[in-house]
């Protein structure tokens, strides 16, 4: 069976991903079990930057190969200094991290700022480096449906997915499968296609 290290160390998007790859043959290793502790700026300006820096820097200390995903958000209605962007949770000053329910809040109070309700659009990258080569990249976009009512059921290290839902479901992302939703089929799909090539 491979072995890939997933370059992050939020345990929620670990726990999602090994789920999701579960039927595939790979074993997703996580920086604990090895004891790494990378503190890779992410000051790339798109997703994919930061995505190739993190997997490159966790492939370069494990030897291992290893993958990591980055995203950016946009948010119909609100003006361009006020988008997201890559800095999704960097909502304080660098010396704080935000907790997860500081940043439901501070999306909530965004999303009030234009509706009830509003669209937005993730730019997703994953980034796989098994070499000296050039790293395998899939870039892709999910439409989600922010609101502005909190679901009852939140997911620890993955906060804004109980303020938005799937469109085809309408279900918050907070209560769907992970089989179900969208972000996984895309890494799945990625995995599917480029797992003979490292």
């Amino acid at each position: 069976m491979k072995k890939i290290l997933f370059g992050t160390a939020n345990k929620e998007k670990i726990r999602h991903v090994r789920h999701i790859l579960s039927p595939f043959s790979i074993e997703i290793i996580d920086p604990i079990q090895l004891g790494l502790k990378l503190n890779v700026t992410e000051d790339g300006d798109t997703p994919e930057k930061n995505a190739i820096k993190k997997a490159i820097a966790y492939y370069q200390t494990s030897g291992l190969p290893s993958f990591a995903i980055d995203s950016g958000l946009e948010i119909n209605g609100l003006s361009n200094e006020e988008q997201p962007n890559v800095f999704v949770r960097r909502i304080c000053s660098q010396e704080q991290k935000a907790t997860d329910q500081q940043i439901i809040d501070h999306y909530v109070k965004k999303i009030r700022s234009v509706d009830d309700s509003t669209f937005g659009t993730w730019h997703n990258c994953i980034a796989l480096v098994h070499s000296e080569a050039a790293p395998l990249l899939h870039s892709w976009q999910m439409e989600v449906l922010f609101t502005s009512n909190q679901s009852q059921k939140t997911t620890p290290g993955a906060p804004l997915n109980s303020i938005m839902c799937d469109l085809d479901s309408r279900c918050y992302f907070s209560d769907m499968a992970y089989m179900d939703r969208p972000d996984s089929r895309a890494i799945m799909s990625f995995f599917d296609r480029n797992l003979d090539e490292w």
